[in-house]
């Protein structure tokens, strides 16, 4: 495995997470592991889930959904974005709950069925304006026409939350037009059996009437915060989460260099007094971004800050080390996690690179991701 870089996920803070969850909401849930486990490694934190009590899954496409089952996922995974007429078929042979959002798809999905029927999910429109079924009576009607389609069976009926973290006032409005829509199917003799609407915002922020009868938490598995902002590591520390990424680089290289000489492309840091720079063997081919030192970025090295200088290149950024004492070639560069005293969350790293948390996260592929297990 290369030594360049390292990503670590620690599974039992995953396993954590999930646990408070249940321990919060005491529904079933549902952890949404699309992007790749948002960045995380989705098969192995769709198993880890499982095993710390999730009873179902949540991905974004068929293509997702079947590379779970070919790691031998057998549970329940409902794909919650679009579906094309020609992966509907793929879908519903990988024993995959696809989410219906508009009557075309419904029919299309029905007639790829044929002789296996599939479980269905049905979206309502509160308030996103992305997929589903108006939360109307044209909606209604709609939907129970696809109810009478041959090869759709109704499992479940969802919503989506579009402020569950900002605006609890919308969020209400959200789930009053989904509690209508379910009541007035109820009325009609359509009963699905699983109602979800909330997601990470939903279950840890608002109150137990979202919960209904299952969550779908996603970034607050991962231990990050909905809100996205820098404060979210400690906000979900009170919360009782812990954050499951780590993401270091080991020092390739110190050089000292004199008042006034540059680093970088275009020479964008001059130095102010003769310095000690290190080079660190990640850049924005890693997921960071060129501007990041601009920006304020740093990382921790023997629990102190060192600010990244210069413009980041593709696969190398330069750090300040000048004020560290005892740095040596191969000493790590935090950018995520922990160094003795100090910690930078994924909240604090996605600032400087101008995204949110959930951006940062699932920017960093070209890293390896470690998965070590606690015996």
């Amino acid at each position: 495995m290369s030594e360049r870089a390292a990503v670590i996920i620690d599974h039992a803070a995953l396993a954590a997470n999930i646990e408070q969850i249940r321990r919060m909401t005491g529904v079933a849930v549902m952890a949404v592991v699309k992007a790749n486990g948002y960045g995380h490694g989705m098969v192995n934190v769709a198993k880890t889930a499982l095993g710390a009590g999730a009873t179902a899954l949540g991905v974004a496409t068929i293509d997702e959904g079947i590379a779970l089952r070919e790691a031998d996922i057998s549970a329940p995974i409902l794909v919650m974005g679009s579906t094309f007429p020609a992966e509907a078929s793929e879908g519903i042979a990988h024993n995959l709950a696809l989410a219906v959002y508009n009557p075309e798809q419904a029919r299309y999905i029905a007639n790829a069925a044929a002789n296996k029927p599939v479980n269905v999910h049905i979206k309502i429109e509160t308030g996103m304006n992305r997929l589903g079924f108006s939360a109307d009576k044209i909606g209604i009607e709609q939907i129970l026409q696809a109810a009478n389609l041959p090869g759709l069976a109704i499992n479940g009926i969802f919503s989506h939350l579009a402020c569950a973290d900002s605006d609890p006032d919308f969020s209400n409005e959200q789930l009053n037009k989904f509690i209508y829509t379910i009541n007035e199917l109820n009325n009609q003799g359509i009963r699905p059996p699983i109602r979800h609407i909330s997601n990470s915002g939903g279950a840890i922020l608002l109150g137990k009437n979202f919960h209904l009868d299952m969550v779908r938490p996603g970034i607050a598995i991962y231990g990050l915060a909905p809100e996205g902002d820098v404060r979210g590591g400690e906000s979900m520390a009170g919360r009782g989460f812990a954050p499951v990424m780590s993401i270091s680089a080991p020092i390739a290289h110190i050089r000292k260099i004199a008042r006034g000489e540059g680093v970088g492309y275009g020479r964008a840091h001059i130095a102010a007094a003769d310095s000690l720079i290190a080079t660190i063997p990640v850049g924005y081919a890693d997921g960071f971004a060129r501007d990041m030192g601009k920006n304020g970025g740093h990382v921790l090295i023997n629990g102190e800050i060192s600010p990244i200088v210069g413009n980041v290149c593709m696969d190398m950024m330069m750090a300040d080390i000048t004020n560290i004492p005892n740095i040596s070639i191969g000493d790590k560069a935090i950018f995520c996690g922990q160094s003795h005293h100090r910690r930078i969350s994924m909240e604090q790293l996605a600032a400087p690179n101008n995204r949110i948390n959930y951006e940062m996260a699932t920017s960093i592929k070209r890293i390896p991701h470690q998965h070590p297990r606690n015996p």
